[in-house]
């Protein structure tokens, strides 16, 4: 007998990102009414640290690349890189960001935008931001911002939402359990969801409207509101934000 063919049943769209080839709002229709798009920030090594761009990732230390980015680095956000670049918009830094990791097809990658964004960031030990995961500067911010809406504990879950564990946030703010290409995390009620894309830089914030704005204010959050074209890859379209 012919074995049947399996099949993955829809996944929950409570816990996973929206597609790239949908608007973000109608892919979460019914579910959530409010998205922020969190521009995932920069990171500029102190000058006073014994870490440089050319050892910073290296294995051989005992510190976390967490408590690094926490104790030696300080955020850049989107806004700074335009004044210390050429770059002139949000835009223009996603689209060189994409590019420098082979994110976009022959026809949108920009290598100037690249060239432009990664020459004069070396210049201030600048680091790149990290694409597919709640960047480690943003994600305590984050969860205490949710631990005041009532909540202690946060489902961690895989990419496409077929594995879930549910975690104690203080067990993450002192890395007992750490957050590791795990892209999406959400209250056990589902009624807030902070979700990455793979191949993106942005952090998105999903949730009702008043959820979502305390998030982003409680959090420092820079970035934008998604409108009803916005998607994920909204740095190659038109009227993708108000």
């Amino acid at each position: 007998m012919k074995e049947k063919a399996r099949v993955l049943p829809p996944m929950d769209k409570h816990s996973i990102c929206a597609p790239p080839d949908v608007p973000i709002l109608q892919f979460y229709e019914g579910i959530f009414d409010t998205v922020f798009i969190s521009l995932n920030p920069f990171a500029q090594i102190f000058d006073s640290s014994s870490y440089t761009l050319e050892n910073f990732w290296d294995e051989k230390f005992e510190e976390s690349i967490k408590q690094r980015i926490l104790k030696h680095t300080k955020s850049i956000t989107w806004a700074e890189i335009i004044h210390k670049t050429d770059l002139k918009t949000f835009g223009e830094i996603d689209i060189a960001l994409r590019t420098s990791i082979g994110g976009l097809n022959n026809l949108s990658q920009n290598t100037d935008l690249e060239d432009a964004l990664l020459d004069k960031i070396d210049q201030y030990q600048i680091m790149s931001p990290s694409e597919g995961s709640v960047p480690y500067s943003m994600i305590n911010s984050i969860l205490k911002a949710i631990q005041l809406l009532g909540y202690d504990w946060i489902c961690v879950g895989s990419e496409f939402g077929d594995t879930m564990e549910l975690v104690w946030i203080e067990d993450i703010f002192n890395d007992i359990r750490q957050i590791i290409f795990e892209p999406n995390l959400y209250t056990y009620d589902r009624k807030i969801l902070i979700t990455c894309h793979w191949d993106s830089f942005q952090t998105y914030i999903c949730s009702n409207k008043e959820n979502v704005q305390f998030i982003v204010e409680q959090a420092g959050l820079e970035g934008f509101y998604a409108n009803k074209n916005t998607e994920i890859y909204w740095s190659l379209k038109e009227n993708q934000f108000d």
